[in-house]
């Protein structure tokens, strides 16, 4: 999965953000733009969208979570901080519909 990347003791994911959904969720993953479609309940206003992201992700990985790339964009890359790409791999995996 090419939106999941090592990157020293630290992973890198590529995400694409639907705001305004029903509930937080790892949709699906785009083999094509490789990215991993989220979807967040928070509006893309005000940073809300933004938060919800870091806090979701920080509790799912039980790790730091930053936003590295895409601040004002849906295209957004994290950073996890600490943590073995293959854990991530398989919570991904677990949240994939």
């Amino acid at each position: 999965m090419e939106a999941i990347m090592k990157k020293g003791s630290d992973v890198l994911l590529q995400i694409h953000v639907i705001p305004s959904s029903k509930k937080f969720g790892i949709e699906k993953y785009d083999s094509w733009r490789k990215r991993l479609y989220v979807t967040v309940k928070s509006p893309a206003r005000k940073g809300k969208a933004n938060k919800e992201i870091i806090e979701e992700f920080s509790k799912l990985f039980n790790k730091e979570v930053k936003i590295v790339k895409g601040i004002k964009s849906r295209d957004k890359t994290l950073v996890v901080k600490d943590v073995e790409y293959k854990k991530i791999m398989e919570i991904i995996r677990g949240k994939l519909k």
